[in-house]
């Protein structure tokens, strides 16, 4: 989460966030938080961003419990 919410590059927060598939177990919160924050981006890179926000919670609701 310390590289999302950061000054650093769109790749650097766009590789974190894809790395949020990596927990399932997390499931819930994942889904919560690429929903609700996907709004709150902006400035350059934010369509990316957006997007890679969305497919990560997708994937994580098609994961099992």
């Amino acid at each position: 989460m310390q590289f999302i919410d950061s000054d650093r590059p769109s790749a650097t927060k766009m590789a974190a966030i894809y790395e949020l598939r990596r927990y399932p177990e997390h499931r819930d919160f994942i889904v919560r938080f690429c929903t609700t924050q996907s709004a709150n981006v902006s400035g350059v890179g934010a369509q990316i961003l957006i997007d890679e926000m969305a497919q990560t919670r997708d994937a994580m609701m098609r994961t099992g419990r």
